[in-house]
């Protein structure tokens, strides 16, 4: 038995620095230096590029949060952490902004924090009820998630698309906390709340991931038998030409900024993708009520297409989500869910594998 877990345990390690390291050996194979855009072989052909700068668009408040604090106001309480350095710094007001904030917080470009108040009540749960009621091996995990969560580059804290773990890891503590609750019926009774609570937080992540594989699903299928002739982004100008024309690689200083970025990214795309370098790309300058009637390409809703687009395969999930009747919505997720899984996934991974 212990040969067996010996065995499993030494092939999901390798496996897991083959995925891990894989990066590194196509940067070094493409760029001639594994660490590249951060540094460079050659200059010349390869600039430096910093694909990171967003993280450091941040205001004078945030930039005085140290280590301790950005943790704090990432997953315990922006109240608490605001309070501090309002008392350390002798201010009447502090008031931290990030950038990178929008894509976590809570009210977007207004958030003080990177995440929700949905996960900092996760985290602050799940701190409280394994130090009351877990044993020493939940508390260890506990305590190693965390350190791993502060040990994150100071501008990186609390941006959970790094650390995606983080509410299932969370979550699968809290159920072996409710699982060690002496009495058939206190834990039973723990279990049934811990579900009801974090069910649907769990639904929602699963049909979001769900929901980005049946998009690339469609998307790849349509540009196998239908790729658009005409695309379209909107741009607010302000950009030189050659710049708009190069693609986003050139277009440094505004990187962000989706008025102007969003034209670079769909010219870098067509240039990239051979089934789009037919396309004709339109930019559209005027962002008025005659825009919403352009069709999205699929999930980027950066991008749009001519007006009466017929896809020849569609995403189910916004199939789905333009039914007006509810309770339809919801008695079709099932259906969906199973071929997305069954169906729809196990033809991108082929597609991907070649066969």
């Amino acid at each position: 038995m212990l040969g067996a877990l010996c065995g499993v345990a030494t092939a999901l390690g390798v496996t897991l620095c083959l995925v891990c390291a894989s990066p590194y050996f196509t940067m070094w194979r493409a760029y001639g230096h594994p660490f590249y855009p951060n540094y460079t072989a050659d200059p010349i052909a390869h600039p430096v590029r910093d694909i990171t700068r967003d993280f450091a668009e941040q205001n004078a408040d945030a930039q005085a949060m140290g280590r301790a604090g950005a943790f704090v106001n990432a997953y315990v309480s922006q109240t608490l952490a605001q309070t501090y350095y309002k008392w350390k710094l002798g201010k009447d007001t502090f008031a931290p902004r990030a950038s990178t904030w929008a894509q976590g917080g809570d009210n977007g470009f207004e958030s003080a924090g990177p995440t929700s108040h949905g996960d900092r009540l996760l985290f602050v749960a799940g701190l409280l009820a394994i130090l009351l009621l877990g044993g020493a091996r939940e508390r260890l995990l506990f305590a190693m998630m965390a350190l791993v969560l502060a040990a994150m580059p100071t501008a990186v804290i609390g941006y959970l698309r790094y650390t995606s773990w983080f509410v299932p890891f969370t979550c699968v503590l809290l159920a072996c906390v409710a699982g060690r609750i002496r009495g058939a019926w206190p834990r039973r009774a723990a279990l049934a709340v811990f579900t009801l609570l974090l069910a649907p937080r769990l639904a929602q992540m699963g049909l979001s991931r769900l929901s980005i594989i049946d998009c690339a699903y469609a998307a790849q299928a349509t540009l196998d038998q239908a790729p658009p002739a005409r695309v379209y982004a909107y741009y607010s100008g302000g950009l030189d030409p050659k710049t708009v024309e190069a693609g986003l690689e050139r277009a440094r200083g505004v990187t962000g900024d989706s008025r102007r970025t969003a034209l670079c990214n769909l010219r870098l795309l067509c240039r990239q993708e051979p089934r789009l370098r037919g396309a004709e790309v339109l930019a559209q300058t005027d962002f008025t009520p005659v825009w919403e009637t352009y069709p999205t390409f699929f999930c980027n809703a950066e991008f749009k297409v001519a007006p009466g687009t017929v896809w020849p395969v569609r995403s189910l999930f916004i199939e789905n989500s333009r039914l007006p009747d509810r309770k339809r919505r919801l008695l079709n997720y099932p259906g969906i869910v199973a071929r997305v899984l069954f169906v729809r996934l196990p033809g991108l991974v082929a597609r991907r594998l070649g066969l």
